[in-house]
């Protein structure tokens, strides 16, 4: 791809530090490094971030409080600092971009600066920290903390943490895998991000390393029990919706996926008020339940005298799934929504899970038992972006399963998971050793430091608006290497959506959406109107 260069402009003159993104008439400013951007990416418009920190070592990253912060927000901005004494600064400079194809892209990096008693400069070309893709978050529509890790001096998306928890009524925990994550001199550095018009509360957070036998790893499932997967089997069938063969898509981890798009006859359009209102009626007393939902039918051999089995699904949820219910289906409930969010926050979780169970949120997987079948678990959604998918696991109980082969269900609704990757592994759990860190420094971008806020599961939050960032520090085992430990994020939290709309409720409508299946076939439906019109 062809690129082009911004470059910011560094002036030191008498105590103050100019930075600027046109260059400045006077001879002895200093370039900061000019920095690549895809063809079509500008910064114009886009907010960039200035920060000042003092005496940051050298190869350090800047962290901690600020002595002074800036925005610059076009391509003629400049800024000074002034009234610094002598010493050592770091000039740190933050801002995402958009390229060519329309995804964000951030820039993070930053330059030494001295400043002494004869007024001179000493700059070091900027050293870039940070330069990532953002992942979509379903169009800007809604999310969930990101999660990325500083390796090899880059930060790294590694994905979404508690997902779907957007009342307090649904905090929960979660363990986001960290797959081959490298360590810097003992130490890892995370990130969590919040990037949309939410508020991200999180409640704890900790590492979590198990150490690995040979030819082994270990995944948790969702409730922090450690699995040993070591003989995975892959599947001898995989069939969808009864009729279409999927095995070649499930075989291995290869971003091949099965997206869960068969599925029943999508009523058409309604084109006025009487039509609009008899399908909505249509739909609240005659809807069939779970019409719209899909399912994954996945077999294994059976070996002999096995009572139970790991089953293991790498898995992701496309990016609709956040933008027809962040953008389509909130608007429903028009003026009333923030009363009603008001009220699912102090409401009933289990409510609220069973709503999301009836409409196929969740991936529900059962098993083919001698009395049928039977519901073994389900896993929560892992976060609507395209960057990641999750690896899960999930121990099946067979003890009732008296035939040769295994049988297991995936469902949910169309389009709301693609899965990469199915295997069941029959092998015995082993014990093994775990090292839990918490973070020993937890500042957010502010400079404000919540250590203490998440070192356990008391409901003293760390609390993240949009654009806001923190970074967390932990310290590893003495012994510790990628291939050694399965590494886990261990958080605790919830967020709220940020939404206001100037439309009347759509009463009736909203009556309908407490069937089973219902919101299920609006987001069909959505998505085939979406499709049709672009």
């Amino acid at each position: 791809m062809m690129t082009r260069k911004i470059f910011f402009w560094l002036l030191v003159s008498g105590l103050s530090v100019v930075v600027s993104c046109k260059k400045p008439a006077i001879e002895n400013a200093s370039v900061i490094q000019g920095i690549a951007i895809p063809l079509g990416g500008t910064h114009n418009g886009q907010a960039v971030q200035i920060y000042l920190y003092a005496k940051v070592k050298p190869g350090e990253v800047p962290g901690g409080s600020a002595y002074l912060k800036t925005t610059i927000t076009d391509a003629d901005s400049k800024f000074s600092f002034n009234g610094l004494s002598v010493g050592d600064y770091c000039l740190l400079i933050d801002f995402t971009i958009k390229d060519s194809t329309g995804a964000p892209f951030r820039y993070y990096g930053y330059s030494q600066v001295q400043i002494n008693d004869g007024n001179e400069v000493l700059t070091t070309n900027i050293n870039f920290i940070g330069s990532y893709y953002y992942p979509t978050g379903g169009g800007g529509a809604g999310s969930c903390p990101y999660v990325f890790t500083l390796e090899d001096g880059r930060w790294h998306f590694r994905g979404e943490i508690y997902a779907g928890a957007i009342f307090k009524s649904l905090q929960r925990d979660d363990y986001l895998p960290l797959e081959n994550l490298k360590s810097s001199k003992n130490s890892i550095q995370i990130q969590l991000a919040n990037r949309l018009d939410e508020v991200h509360h999180t409640d704890l957070t900790e590492l979590i390393f198990v150490k690995n036998a040979m030819g082994t790893y270990h995944l948790l499932d969702k409730y922090g029990k450690i699995q040993t997967v070591s003989s995975p089997q892959i599947p001898m069938k995989a069939t969808a919706n009864g009729y279409h063969d999927v095995r070649s898509l499930l075989a291995s981890s290869d971003n091949s996926y099965y997206g869960f798009k068969e599925g029943q006859k999508i009523l058409p359009e309604a084109q006025n008020f009487l039509s609009r209102f008899y399908t909505a009626v249509k739909k609240v007393f005659w809807g069939k339940d779970g019409s719209n939902m899909v399912d994954l039918v996945v077999e294994y051999k059976k070996p002999k005298n096995v009572s139970s089995a790991k089953f293991i699904v790498k898995a992701k949820n496309p990016s609709w799934t956040s933008q027809v219910y962040y953008n389509d289906f909130l608007r429903k409930f028009g003026t009333y929504f923030s009363e009603w969010s008001q009220k699912q926050n102090s409401g009933s979780g289990e409510s609220l899970k069973q709503w999301a169970l009836d409409q196929g949120l969740p991936l529900v997987v059962y098993v083919e038992t001698s009395h049928g079948w039977q519901m073994a678990d389900y896993f929560d959604m892992v976060g609507a972006q395209e960057l990641n998918s999750r690896e899960m696991v999930m121990q099946i109980d067979l003890r009732d399963v008296d035939q040769e082969t295994v049988k297991l269900k995936l469902v949910c609704g169309y389009n709301f998971w693609e899965v990469d990757y199915a295997s069941l592994d029959f092998t015995v759990n082993q014990a093994a050793s775990v090292y839990t860190c918490s973070a020993s420094n937890v500042v957010s971008d502010q400079g404000h430091n919540f250590t203490e806020r998440v070192n356990k599961t008391d409901d003293q939050f760390l609390d993240m608006n949009k654009g806001e960032d923190a970074r967390l520090s932990f310290s590893c085992p003495v012994d510790y290497s990628p291939s050694d430990y399965s590494v886990f994020l261990h958080t605790n939290g919830y967020y709220n959506v940020k939404k206001s709309f100037s439309n009347n409720p759509e009463w009736l409508s909203l009556i309908g959406y407490s069937r089973p299946g219902a919101y299920t076939a609006f987001a069909r439906e959505q998505y085939v109107l979406y499709h049709r019109k672009n």
